[in-house]
């Protein structure tokens, strides 16, 4: 169980990492689809 636990863990963390990561990403493109339209 301890194990599972760990895994699952690692597994959220990850995808909020993933996901933060992302949505830093999309905020990048954003900004600079503005400074290219302005």
């Amino acid at each position: 169980m301890t194990n599972l636990t760990c895994t699952d863990n690692f597994k959220t963390g990850q995808t909020r990492y993933l996901a933060t990561l992302l949505q830093a990403l999309i905020t990048v493109f954003e900004s600079s689809s503005f400074q290219t339209q302005s």
